[in-house]
């Protein structure tokens, strides 16, 4: 169920805007196109306990064709805003976007990815695991970076 859209209430709202998810999977994006790889990618993933939020300064130009494209896959979109005003420059804020999504995430582990990246179908699975190895092992307070690869989707 989307929750925010362009910051405003979603007219979708129900039960699951309040449910909190184990992990929430940020990414943002200004080009066009900016959903077609990472959604088929996120489709494909063995772990479904997530919540994705989607900081895109060109929402209110697709938010509706985001919200369709992700139903129809099946993503848990939960949020498509732009990201927070930047004060100093003209170029895109990265660090603005970034902290936009964390002020919405409420998942217990956050994960940031780029939004033309092909995910393996156990990417999910495999971030939660790092997060809990087990009793006395969690990593609540660890950066996890990957490095990027090219890779061409199947």
């Amino acid at each position: 169920a989307l929750c925010l859209v362009d910051g405003r209430q979603s007219p979708i709202v129900d039960e699951e805007c309040s449910a909190t998810p184990t992990l929430s999977v940020i990414y943002i994006t200004k080009r066009p196109g900016g959903y077609d790889v990472l959604f088929e990618s996120l489709a494909q993933q063995t772990v479904q306990d997530y919540e994705l939020i989607s900081i895109d300064d060109l929402s209110h130009q697709r938010n509706v064709a985001a919200v369709e494209y992700a139903a129809k896959l099946k993503i848990p979109l939960k949020a498509i805003i732009p990201s927070k005003p930047k004060l100093r420059g003209k170029r895109f804020g990265q660090c603005n976007a970034i902290n936009t999504g964390l002020m919405l995430a409420v998942g217990e582990f956050i994960t940031v990815v780029q939004d033309n990246i092909w995910l393996p179908s156990h990417f999910l699975e495999r971030t939660l695991s790092f997060f809990t190895r087990g009793p006395g092992v969690e990593h609540r307070d660890a950066l996890l970076s990957y490095p990027e690869r090219r890779v061409a989707p199947p």
